[in-house]
């Protein structure tokens, strides 16, 4: 099935994408077990939006953007002492990628 492939940069992007496009399937880095998201139409990669927005180590909370992988998020977290509490068995997924797919529930 050929889709359209969308990469926007920002959270801006992925809105007005949105807002111009219908059927859209996000797509985070593709590793799924079974079948990787692509759209019939359109597919919304989350590649680019691979940016820490916070990372408040009191608090051991931290805000990234849906395209940060896990391996970034642990060479982040490790030096602070902290690891995610489940993970899958590769740390090539996006984190968007992780919560869609509901890894390890």
């Amino acid at each position: 099935h050929p889709t359209e492939w969308l990469a926007p940069s920002s959270p801006e992007g992925v809105a007005r994408m949105m807002r111009e496009r219908s059927g859209l399937v996000a797509r985070g880095c593709g590793r799924a077990y079974g079948d990787a998201a692509i759209g019939p139409r359109a597919t919304l990669s989350s590649g680019r939006l691979d940016r820490v927005r916070a990372f408040d180590r009191a608090s051991r909370r931290i805000t990234v953007e849906a395209g940060v992988t896990l391996r970034d998020l642990v060479d982040l977290t490790m030096p602070a002492g902290l690891f995610p509490p489940v993970v899958p068995g590769t740390q090539n997924v996006s984190v968007g990628g992780m919560i869609a797919s509901d890894v390890h529930g």
